[in-house]
């Protein structure tokens, strides 16, 4: 060999040359997950995207609720006064929260409708000028006698609290307004019990 050339050497025999890093770990990819982990990225990749679309459909009756759980309750000025005075008594307000409590309790009698809403309405002076009631009725009960025994028992409660001096409850007056019909019990939310299921054998 001659001494001038230099000695051949291999990369493995150089002792100033580095070794080569390791290639980073990767995570497994879908293809080397199983089915259920895989369904489990699926869902948790669908939640996160997932946007009810009924929301728009519910949110204002939702603030709406929220908002009236809140709020004060206007003054329904009464027309109570004492016959055997020589002046009438002195001006009396009733809470809307407490008449409406009353109504729904006079509502609750009639066994095919339940109220979801009532509104009192009132002038500028909170003078009571009519009410709306929006209820939620039966399949296939007839809608219009429903209606009819509503405002008698709305009459009745008026009249009891407010006095008989106001307005007398007519369809121009109140408005029976008919929100919902389900087949189930409007007051419960259960099936009805069949017909006879209450008679004993």
């Amino acid at each position: 060999m001659n001494p001038t050339e230099p000695t051949p050497t291999t990369p493995n025999h150089n002792p100033s040359r580095r070794a080569d890093p390791q290639p980073p770990t990767m995570s497994p990819g879908p293809a080397e997950l199983n089915g259920d982990e895989v369904r489990l990225c699926e869902a948790r990749d669908q939640l996160s995207h997932h946007v009810d679309d009924r929301w728009v459909e519910v949110s204002d009756r939702i603030i709406w609720r929220a908002l009236n759980a809140t709020r004060r309750s206007a003054p329904i000025r009464t027309a109570h006064q004492n016959p055997t005075a020589p002046n009438p008594l002195g001006q009396v307000f009733l809470s809307e929260e407490v008449l409406t409590a009353h109504l729904r309790d006079a509502i609750a009698q009639v066994p095919a409708a339940a109220p979801s809403r009532i509104h009192v309405h009132a002038d500028g002076n909170h003078n009571y000028t009519g009410i709306t009631i929006e209820i939620t009725v039966q399949y296939p009960e007839a809608i219009i006698p429903i209606a009819d025994e509503i405002r008698e028992h709305t009459q009745q409660v008026l009249h009891q609290l407010l006095g008989t001096e106001i307005p007398t409850v007519t369809i121009n007056t109140m408005h029976v307004h008919v929100s919902d019909i389900t087949t189930n019990d409007p007051h419960t939310g259960r099936p009805p019990k069949p017909r006879g299921a209450e008679r004993k054998p």
